[in-house]
């Protein structure tokens, strides 16, 4: 089975984030993620991007393998079962008091 897991520093699985309040302007404590292969199979042909409002209300930035993710789908290297990509999240402040954004990946 294919299966990709997005995981915190405890190897727990992310289904949302909360960077608590982020007064604006001001960058979140970064959190640390893996984008792990949690399946059997190898995955290949992985590629990770981020989604979100005006950077005016607020901004996510995260990195996956030392590669900084923008809207455009970035390639990542491909994942033996078991292994993962490490990188950060962080969140800058918004002018306005609520904004969401996503992380989206793909793989074959």
């Amino acid at each position: 089975m294919k299966q990709l897991t997005l995981q915190d520093g405890t190897g727990a699985t992310i289904t949302s984030w909360d960077f608590g309040e982020v007064a604006t302007g001001q960058q979140s404590a970064p959190l640390t993620i893996t984008l792990r292969n949690t399946g059997d199979e190898p995955l290949t042909g992985i590629t990770a991007s981020i989604s979100q409002g005006s950077s005016a209300d607020g901004e996510l930035r995260v990195t996956l393998a030392g590669i900084a993710l923008t809207a455009a789908p970035a390639p990542l290297p491909d994942l033996a079962p078991g292994a993962g990509h490490a990188g950060t999240a962080t969140f800058i402040g918004p002018s306005v008091p609520v904004d969401s954004g996503t992380l989206r990946w793909t793989a074959s």
